[in-house]
């Protein structure tokens, strides 16, 4: 299966909240509410204008398999990562996958993602991509990979 990331675009509105709004991908959120479309699609607009934001699309085959979103932190080369995967993709290392291309791209930056305690399957993706446990705090863990690792990104 041949995986591959494309910029997100606003014709992606309608994917990105069935994903978003799937019950697995909303108890993995900090917000576990359903999202309406207008609230989507307003934030979506408002992501795909913001400079400090990108949101990928994995495709495999051009079925669009997965979402992973970048958000740089001020000036210093320091993001947050934030993802999700189809739920008819789910289980196939599409995460794992997806995790490993964008640490390629952002080699030179500091990365973190928070994952909730008990999701189990993303903190093996970040184990496989070499992010290490930075802190915990309430149900919520804080992981990261430095820059200077980003030669050893996990691969397929």
């Amino acid at each position: 299966m041949n995986l591959k990331i494309r910029n997100a675009n606003l014709g992606d509105t309608d994917t990105l909240l069935e994903w978003r709004n799937d019950p697995l991908t909303r108890s993995s959120s900090h917000n576990t509410g359903i999202i309406s479309r207008a609230e989507h699609a307003g934030w979506l607009a408002n992501s795909l204008s913001n400079s400090k934001r990108q949101i990928f699309i994995a495709e495999i085959e051009d079925s669009s398999a997965g979402m992973i979103r970048v958000d740089e932190m001020g000036p210093s080369k320091q993001a947050t990562l934030s993802w999700a995967v189809a739920p008819r993709w789910r289980g196939r290392g599409i995460g794992s996958r997806m995790l490993s291309l964008i640490c390629k791209m952002y080699n030179h930056f500091d990365l973190l993602a928070e994952i909730k305690v008990d999701n189990t399957a993303s903190q093996r993706m970040v184990r496989k991509c070499n992010f290490t446990l930075f802190k915990t705090h309430n149900d919520i863990t804080v992981w990261r990979r430095e820059a200077s690792n980003s030669e050893s990104a996990a691969e397929d």
